[in-house]
């Protein structure tokens, strides 16, 4: 493999000559540098994220660093074929708010962190591609981490992590769940305790909250088509199950889950119980 300075010499060669085409020779050093990962089918996805790992960030931002280079080198403006007219102002592409546009907008699109880069911005927010359509407010330091049309996933430095799911089954596929039913299966898994049970409200729809606390792994607890929930051990859940307002094709449910570690549960309570509080249904689109 070259080294980054002979590949920069080459680089820098290839520009003085001012040669229009990459030559293979230099696009091979470049394309040695970037690191490969082997692409796997899609099983199921579980209802959370793993930390990156160090090495992988570095090897990430080293590719990344390449790409911005190789696309940096096209577009300098003392290559032939690149003309700027005297005292033109090249235009610039505005950066995609993350908040509302200007002061008119007041609810906001929910994003994934891919889609954003960092945090949500406090505020009103209506997912585009949630059913059902449903509005909900968040606080400041919330992070959207994956969204699909029947469940998203959020996380807060506090220790809290919010999903909504559509649909959702048991992981054994003997029980379908329903506002009948959903207390005496939470009871009937083993290694999970269910702390307290209460009759509420989601939206104004009618709704089952069960606090529970997983004493050993829980693989597959919950799925819905595409996703899976796991609770580790001595992790802590708030389960929020209520009937849709109006249902989804054949789909009659919901689901909030809260969770955190059992020493942050408070804390996580906090920023999220209000989101879930928050919620309003509308019509669907």
């Amino acid at each position: 493999m070259s080294s980054d300075r002979e590949t920069t010499q080459s680089v820098r060669s290839w520009l003085q000559d001012g040669a229009n085409v990459l030559p293979d020779r230099v696009r091979d050093q470049v394309l040695a540098e970037l690191p490969t990962t082997r692409q796997r089918r899609r099983h199921w996805q579980a209802w959370r994220t793993t930390p990156m790992s160090n090495l992988l960030k570095v090897g990430l931002a080293g590719a990344a660093a390449l790409v911005v280079a190789v696309v940096a080198i096209g577009s300098l403006p003392n290559r032939p074929d690149s003309v700027v007219q005297p005292g033109s102002t090249p235009a610039l592409t505005p950066p995609a708010s993350l908040g509302p546009s200007g002061s008119t907008a007041e609810v906001l699109d929910l994003r994934t962190r891919d889609d954003q880069g960092c945090c949500l911005e406090a505020g009103i927010y209506s997912p585009s591609r949630i059913e059902p359509a449903m509005t909900f407010t968040l606080g400041p330091g919330w992070n959207g981490v994956a969204l699909a049309d029947d469940y998203f996933m959020m996380s807060h430095p506090d220790g809290a992590s919010l999903y909504f799911a559509r649909d959702v089954e048991p992981g054994d596929g003997l029980t379908a769940l329903n506002m009948g039913t959903v207390e005496a299966w939470l009871r009937s898994v083993d290694g999970l305790r269910v702390e307290t049970a209460t009759d509420v409200d989601v939206g104004g729809s009618p709704a089952l909250q069960f606090d529970v606390v997983a004493l050993q792994p829980l693989r597959y607890l919950l799925m819905t088509d595409e996703h899976a929930h796991d609770l580790p051990k001595d992790q802590k859940a708030r389960f929020v199950f209520f009937a849709l307002p109006q249902p989804v094709g054949d789909q009659a449910h919901g689901l909030f889950v809260i969770e955190s570690s059992m020493e942050r549960f408070e804390a996580a309570l906090a920023v999220a119980q209000p989101v879930v509080d928050s919620v309003e249904f509308r019509e669907s689109r």
